[in-house]
């Protein structure tokens, strides 16, 4: 299917505005949906990253703000942030008339979230947010995120919660609240998991699936240390998929790390996946060990036992039933290899279509 980019003269228009891989994967369905109705808007990329060209298929970028860079230290995120909304402000407004700016439409809790929201704001386009109203209720953890959200709510017109509690922690900000029932993730690992894909040649033994990516936990050598004499430990009995994304792999390189990893027969280290594949090492592990929270969810939609290397999580799905927080320490991290059997539930059943909601609401307004 084709996409319309164009915009309609002096007509207000919707723009997206992504930054990383993740929020394309969950602001896909909507797109989807815009296409499918052929209603015209502009996709804004910051350049956080390389956007998946399987993922885009038709969908093509109208607005590139930096190309993608991998951030050594937070100073240089800091320093990119503020060129890239710079820029972003002044080829936004050479491009896009004051009387065609509509609504933006931004996702999740990145700095290019944060981003967007601003961008759009100072541009005069009405904010709307999707997956708002998560919360961890702690300013420290997960770090930006908090911080980016609270002030995504401040600026956003139109809050798209992913469910009721989410909705209720937005009860005294500003804004309208729209209850979409699921997070859009829902509808786009759906459609992962009806696509026949292998596994790499590599996975040919049962497994538990491994991913630490945060910068709060890859900056803490002892914790990384201590996460990979855990797996090592527990590789002896059933094998290791270790997802090495390259801030990943940096910090083990570092820590002297990577090759005592390496070295094992029984871990297998895996560059990050495309998203369709990286769903079926999901759907085919054992149980999952990650410090991410789109794998908190896709856990959840699979019933599939899974530890999160985290203080605290902004989300609720999963949480008492197929989710442990391991609050990293280590003896609940040990503990749950020992009994992850006993977190195993049945796959979710939903027939929520959230691009759906968001998209007939925006369109009625």
């Amino acid at each position: 299917m084709l996409c319309y980019t164009f915009c309609m003269k002096n007509s207000p228009q919707y723009c997206f505005f992504v930054g990383t891989r993740a929020e394309l994967i969950k602001l896909l369905p909507v797109i989807h949906a815009f296409e499918k109705r052929n209603i015209p808007f502009t996709f804004i990329s910051s350049g956080q990253n390389e956007l998946s060209k399987e993922l885009l298929g038709n969908t093509h970028i109208d607005i590139q703000l930096h190309e993608k860079i991998l951030f050594p230290h937070m100073f240089w995120v800091i320093v990119w942030f503020f060129q890239t909304m710079l820029r972003g402000f002044f080829i936004i407004n050479k491009r896009i008339k004051p009387s065609e700016r509509g609504t933006m439409l931004i996702h999740g809790d990145t700095i290019s979230s944060l981003m967007g929201a601003l961008l759009g704001r100072a541009l005069g386009f009405k904010i709307a947010h999707i997956e708002a109203g998560l919360r961890s209720f702690n300013m420290t953890s997960p770090f930006p995120e908090e911080i980016d959200r609270f002030i995504i709510s401040k600026l956003t017109t139109y809050h798209f919660c992913p469910n009721k509690w989410a909705c209720d922690n937005l009860k005294k900000t500003r804004g309208i609240k729209i209850n979409t029932l699921q997070n859009t993730l829902w509808e786009q690992y759906q459609r992962a998991s009806k696509k026949k894909i292998a596994l790499p040649n590599s996975i040919h033994k049962p497994y538990f699936l491994f991913v630490i990516h945060r910068q709060e936990n890859l900056y803490n050598k002892e914790l990384v240390t201590s996460l990979v004499s855990e797996i090592v430990k527990q590789s002896d009995q059933l094998n290791a998929v270790f997802i090495l994304h390259e801030p990943t792999k940096i910090a083990l390189i570092q820590y002297n790390l990577l090759d005592t990893l390496k070295k094992n027969k029984n871990v297998i280290l895996l560059a990050r996946q495309d998203y369709y594949l990286f769903s079926k090492i999901i759907e085919n592990s054992q149980c999952m060990v990650t410090d991410g929270g789109s794998n908190q969810e896709e856990s959840y939609y699979m019933g599939k036992p899974c530890l999160i290397l985290r203080k605290v999580t902004e989300r609720i799905e999963g949480l008492g039933g197929n989710v442990l927080l391991s609050n990293n320490e280590p003896n609940t991290i040990h503990n749950f290899f020992d009994n992850y059997k006993k977190y195993s539930t049945k796959p979710l059943v939903s027939w929520a279509k959230p691009s759906e909601i968001i998209v007939d609401y925006l369109q009625s307004i």
